[in-house]
């Protein structure tokens, strides 16, 4: 019982909002552009990138939206080497 009201109360705050992003995933975009302050960006080609930090180095081609980092696609956010690499 307790959790069908739960359920209810978050349907109507959802249906409720009127911004175009929702705020976990205005979070999230928060929390991934503060870890994009760490990476470098390198110009491999028209508007694709190599993210440098420590170990990692994946590419990202902004005129393809291809990573080769895979969360991005799981989740359809924009990872922190994306974010480092956009204009």
């Amino acid at each position: 019982m307790i959790l069908m009201e739960g359920i209810t109360v978050k349907k109507s705050m959802i249906q409720a909002y009127k911004d175009e992003i929702y705020p976990r995933i205005i979070k999230k975009l928060e929390k991934e552009s503060k870890e994009a302050r760490n990476w470098f960006r390198l110009l491999a080609s028209n508007k694709v990138f190599q993210a440098k930090h420590r170990i990692d180095n994946p590419y990202v081609d902004l005129n393809a939206a291809y990573y080769t980092y895979k969360k991005c696609d799981l989740t359809s956010i924009s990872c922190c080497h994306v974010l480092a690499c956009a204009p």
